[in-house]
């Protein structure tokens, strides 16, 4: 797979709105494409097609014997499952499923090399979508005039930030992010999420070294489940230094990608898949010269049962020291940086994890 991916020169993409952003991301700093055609102003000519996992179905539209279908699996093995396990397409050698994370026996590809000088040419999206990727700058400063009151709440400088997945309220709450898992992983979910305190949740990611219930999970759902469960007691920690700010998401403010936000640091816990060094987040701080750190324990190499619970004794001792870091003294820099090194001291290594 990878000598048909990383050899490529422009692309077919056949993807829903959501997801071009994404796409465009990939196809550039990744996969160093020149040119990329998307939806109706597709390249007849052009034989290598990145499929959504949503536009499966659109590939007989297109297939003949010379064409090559890359079909990209964003949540890993759950939308390899829910999407293609039973296609009729499965065992077409012209059809390849790039299925991220590192929990798995399926084709996957880890990105560790990315192409910040290349240019690719987008062919194929609307002017609003264009601007979007061209003109961030304005997209942030219509945003900040039409929520004036929430931007002006929320702008802070000299603080680290994590925007994403992080806090687990209560299965209630979350059940509606996790209908896609299956009902033993959903009673996992529901298990923790009814503890009522912190420590009673650290104290549940520990005891799972021993669980014998963790056993009928597959290795994909444990992975998951362990890094849902770290980022909720951490960002919780977190939350206690008056330099730290958490946003679930950043539909308001484009966080990320603001330039508001050019004295923050950022915090980025990898995929919650696992799997390479790069991936849309860390792609978007790169991109837009963020300052940011890296502290995900799944990145690289492939994971089985026993390195998993290893990397449960990992994080455990991780969110621990964390609690012996003074609050009150703290900047955002200075917070970024404790962290850094706690976690460099934890795993002995450094790839991934200075300061950006």
């Amino acid at each position: 797979m990878e000598n048909i991916i990383f050899n490529l020169k422009e692309a077919n993409i056949l993807c829903p709105a959501k997801r071009i952003y994404p796409f465009y991301l990939y196809s550039r700093y990744l996969l160093n494409l020149k040119k990329i055609y998307f939806n109706k102003k597709i390249n007849k000519n052009c034989e290598t097609y990145l499929i959504d996992q949503e536009c499966i179905n659109k590939i007989d539209d297109h297939k003949n014997n010379k064409k090559k279908f890359i079909i990209f699996f964003w949540n890993g093995k759950f939308d390899y499952d829910l999407y293609f396990k039973n296609n009729t397409l499965i065992n077409n050698e012209n059809v390849l499923p790039l299925v991220f994370g590192n929990t798995i026996n399926l084709p996957t590809i880890s990105f560790n090399k990315i192409y910040l000088e290349n240019k690719t040419k987008i062919i194929g999206i609307n002017i609003i979508r264009l601007l979007d990727i061209k003109f961030t700058f304005l997209k942030i400063i219509l945003r900040f005039i039409f929520n004036p009151i929430y931007s002006f709440q929320n702008l802070c400088s000299d603080k680290l930030i994590f925007v994403g997945f992080g806090i687990l309220k209560g299965f209630s709450n979350n059940e509606k992010k996790f209908q896609i898992y299956n009902g033993k992983l959903n009673d996992f979910f529901n298990e923790y999420c009814f503890l009522d305190n912190i420590e009673k949740r650290q104290n549940y990611l520990i005891s799972l070294n021993s669980n014998e219930k963790l056993k009928q999970l597959k290795l994909h759902e444990k992975c998951f489940f362990l890094q849902c469960i770290f980022r909720d007691v951490l960002i919780t920690k977190l939350l206690k230094f008056k330099n730290f700010r958490y946003f679930s998401n950043d539909k308001n403010l484009s966080i990320n990608r603001s330039f508001l936000f050019k004295n923050n640091y950022f915090l980025d816990l990898g995929s919650k898949l696992g799997g390479g060094e790069y991936y849309e987040r860390t792609l978007n701080y790169i991109m837009y010269k963020k300052k940011y750190i890296r502290a995900s324990f799944f990145t690289n190499k492939k994971i089985d049962d026993e390195s998993l619970l290893s990397k449960i004794i990992l994080m455990n001792d991780f969110l621990t020291k964390i609690d012996d870091l003074k609050k009150a003294d703290l900047t955002g820099k200075g917070l970024a940086l404790e962290i850094q090194n706690l976690f460099l001291q934890l795993t002995k290594k450094e790839n991934g994890t200075e300061l950006r």
